[in-house]
């Protein structure tokens, strides 16, 4: 975690000088009592009103947060089981408090930005990815189709529903999707799960020796496949090896150990996958364990898989090839 205000820890010891030469100002009669005090009237002059900007400014910033937070949790209990998907998050509201998902802390695991809001948010990689935080608009054609779909606005202090509305301007373009990003620990994602998984426990899947799901393919060359999971350490004596494939061609291997019991990993997408309407992704691991009272065979735990579409200036490949 790299912040800028650290850079102020060192004025700590510009403080303690100026305490005690503050101090010292006593012994030295009216002269440099006087002087100190000009000093110090020029110091609270120009801090005193940058304090209270920034003070306010977080203030401020905090009640925002709070607001949604709050509205969040109205939201799921006037909508019970639903998907909340929400509008109107701006990039300082994302990255000062949405990014570390304090919705959780009130059980609201299904819970998503609309798709294009990451046009209204800043890139921040060294901070984290937006892409695994946006609605798949498959899974939102799905959940209104089932009547579990709840669409808020984010609007000053309040949450607006806007339900009705968006899904009128845009279920049309909703029905041929397949989603970007899958959360296998999610129920409005278990319709693209293939064989090879067990039932949900908690926010995340096992899998057995091996696992599909259905995925949307890049539009271009150029793009990438990232998935993340975990296995515990007392499944490690011996590494686990995962191979991931897409569309039949193995994307590559990668070996779970202690060292990375949470894993992330990140494959290339070949270019020959590129404007198809949808590839199936395999995953495979070379052994298994099987805990006792359990009676399952487990490979790993999974999370959630994101296709990162390529960078926009590159193009797609032409209709035939």
């Amino acid at each position: 975690h790299f912040s800028l205000y650290y850079l102020a820890v060192p004025s700590l010891g510009l403080a303690f000088i100026a305490a005690s030469a503050a101090a010292l100002s006593r012994r030295s009669g009216w002269g440099g009592l006087a002087l100190c005090s000009v000093f110090l009237a020029f110091h609270f002059y120009l801090a005193v009103p940058f304090n209270r900007a920034t003070t306010v400014w977080h203030f401020e910033r905090g009640l925002r947060i709070r607001s949604l937070v709050e509205g969040l949790e109205r939201a799921h209990e006037l909508h019970p089981g639903h998907v909340i998907a929400l509008a109107g998050i701006d990039s300082e509201l994302f990255w000062a408090g949405y990014f570390d998902r304090p919705y959780s802390l009130y059980g609201l695991a299904e819970t998503c930005l609309v798709p294009g809001s990451d046009r209204s948010i800043d890139a921040h990689p060294e901070l984290g990815d937006i892409a695994p935080y946006l609605c798949s608009p498959s899974v939102l054609a799905d959940t209104a189709r089932q009547g579990r779909l709840a669409v808020y606005a984010y609007e000053g202090p309040y949450l607006r529903n806007i339900t009705r509305q968006y899904v009128r301007q845009n279920a049309p373009r909703w029905n041929s999707a397949w989603p970007d990003f899958i959360d296998v620990g999610l129920p409005s994602y278990a319709r693209y799960l293939g064989p090879g998984w067990y039932d949900i426990q908690g926010t995340f899947r096992w899998m057995g020796p091996r696992a599909e799901l259905t995925l949307a393919a890049p539009p271009a060359p150029g793009a990438h496949l990232s998935i993340g999971g975990y296995c515990p350490a007392e499944h490690l004596a011996v590494p686990i090896q995962l191979t991931v494939s897409a569309g039949g061609l193995v994307l590559g291997r990668r070996a779970v150990t202690r060292d990375n019991t949470s894993f992330s990993f990140d494959f290339p997408l070949p270019p020959a996958l590129a404007g198809k309407p949808s590839m199936k992704v395999d995953f495979a691991v070379d052994r298994t364990v099987t805990p006792p009272n359990d009676g399952r065979a487990l490979g790993l735990v999974f999370g959630k898989i994101v296709l990162h579409a390529p960078p926009s200036n590159v193009q797609a490949p032409a209709a035939g090839h």
